[in-house]
Formats: C-alpha cells, structure tokens, sequence
C-alpha cells in the first residue's frame, strides 16, 4: 500500500516537473533541473506546492 502511494507521488512529481519545464518556473539551476529542485523543496517546504495549487 504504502510503495503504491510513493508510486503516485512520484509520478505527481514527475509531472509537476513536466508542467515548470513549460513554464520555466525554477528551472534556474542547471545542475539540479527541475526534479531536483522540486525534491528538495519538497524536504524543505511543503508551502511549496500550496504556491504551485494556486497557479
């Protein structure tokens, strides 16, 4: 159950990078690319996609 549910936020995840790549939306760093930007809100700071809800 749990693996399924790390499955589904990963594929969130994947798509929310799919949708800043188009708005070039902190795609800033080159070195970390999108995904790696968003994880490491993501371990940062939840409010994160709280922003990302109200685009």
């Amino acid at each position: 159950m749990l693996k399924h549910l790390f499955d589904y936020i990963n594929i969130c995840l994947i798509l929310i990078c799919k949708v800043l790549k188009i708005f070039v939306i902190f795609c800033y760093s080159a070195q970390w690319g999108c995904c790696g930007v968003l994880q490491r809100v993501l371990v940062n700071n939840m409010q994160y996609f709280i922003f990302v809800e109200t685009l």
